[in-house]
């Protein structure tokens, strides 16, 4: 690599095109080709009815790679991945509708047509929701404005808001796998320091119409069970 170069110019806003011989990093001889139009340098490649199909820059001083492989990296010459991003500080992909009522979607799909979306809904407050594309099911919302979690329920009105299909025997199964006596199952603390206020519902009971059949809740500082 003897720093050869061929360059042509061809004045004040016009093309530039640079060819060297350069050395990198490694010590390995890189054939280069350089296209600058007075400003960030770029390569871009088109179709024959003149559309852009390919654009490498390096504006803003970054840098996009395309490998042998058919890899495709940004901010690191050596992807390993179909798409690999690389930055020194916080890394951030974004997928982005310019409408606002449509949905940012990624979806995620193998050979046997099992579909599933992770997506923002436009026409849901912008509710983050992930998706059974194949059975046609959103099956967990996550509430943008209060931070409520929703399974089975598009519109969560509690922090964890659990909602069966109506074929379901049942709707959650909590399994501690451990034998120990100090492996417990589900722990409930809520009311305030007076255990003797039975005002404190820990746990409600409802029939399918909403109505209340029965709580637990503490009286005289037990646990009681009333079925009122």
């Amino acid at each position: 690599c003897n720093g050869d170069t061929i360059s042509q110019t061809t004045g004040n806003g016009g093309n530039h095109y640079n060819g060297s011989c350069k050395t990198d990093a490694s010590g390995n001889a890189r054939s280069t080709l350089a296209l600058d139009g007075d400003g960030d340098g770029y390569l871009l490649l088109e179709d024959s009815s003149g559309n852009d199909d390919v654009l490498i820059t390096s504006s803003n001083g970054g840098d996009s790679y395309i490998n042998n492989g058919g890899n495709v990296g940004i901010g690191t010459p050596s992807p390993n991945y179909l798409l690999d991003v690389e930055s020194s500080g916080d890394s951030t992909v974004r997928i982005y509708s310019t409408s606002g009522s449509a949905d940012a979607v990624l979806r995620l799909e193998n050979a046997t047509a099992q579909a599933w979306q992770i997506y923002t809904d436009g026409n849901d407050d912008d509710n983050l929701s992930i998706r059974n594309v194949t059975g046609a099911a959103t099956l967990m919302t996550f509430d943008r404005s209060s931070g409520f979690v929703g399974i089975g329920e598009t519109s969560p009105a509690y922090p964890l808001h659990v909602k069966g299909t109506g074929t379901d025997n049942y709707i959650a199964y909590f399994d501690n796998t451990g034998t120990g006596s100090t492996h417990h199952g589900i722990r409930i603390q809520a009311g305030d320091t007076d255990h003797s206020d039975s005002g404190t519902h820990y746990i409600e009971f409802l029939e399918s119409d909403d109505d209340l059949v029965g709580h637990v809740d503490s009286d005289g500082g037990a646990l009681a069970l009333n079925n009122s």
